[in-house]
This record gives C-alpha cells, structure tokens and sequence, in this order.
C-alpha cells in the first residue's frame, strides 16, 4: 500500500491511542471525549484494505480508507466502524 503525508488544520494536542487489531467482525471506535478530530490509518507493513462504515459495514459495503482517513471537527458522541477481510492493524491519533 502507498502511504501519503496526512495532516489535519487548526488543531491542538495530538494524543496517539494503541495500535488496534481489525479483524472481519465490524468493530466500533468511539472519540475519546474531549477530543474533536480522529485519523485512521493502516499500520506501516499493512496490505490488507480496511473499510469503513456504520455498525451494519461489511467488507462489501464498507469505504476503503486507503492511505488513512481524517475526521475534523467531530461531534460528541462520533463513531466509526471498522471491518477488513482479514486480521490488520491500524494506528490513531485524536486531536483536541
């Protein structure tokens, strides 16, 4: 997978979570509250794609992340479901 610079403007502290284990079961990630900004992004020696969705994604339905995904300016109460066909890794930062 191709990895590009990611950024997000006009934040504040980042604020890194443990690496996550993806897996094909859809698996919720929630905002830390106190946090309004969230990017997603495959861990360094991941192949597999990820998807996005609601709490019904599948990997038929979901969105790729891709390279990463950012949400800016989240509302409270913000979150992702996260699905892959096989076991993968993604990383987390949250931004006040």
């Amino acid at each position: 997978m191709f990895r590009f610079p990611s950024g997000i403007q006009e934040v504040g502290i980042c604020s890194n979570r443990a690496a996550l284990t993806v897996t094909s079961t859809a698996q919720e990630i929630t905002l830390t509250a106190g946090k309004n900004s969230i990017e997603i992004v495959p861990g360094p020696d991941e192949n597999n794609e990820i998807y996005f969705g609601g709490s019904g994604v599948t990997t038929a339905t979901g969105i790729p992340i891709g390279a990463g995904k950012i949400w800016n300016n989240c509302k409270s109460g913000f979150s992702i479901y996260l699905i892959t066909a096989t076991t993968s890794e993604v990383r987390i930062c949250e931004y006040v």
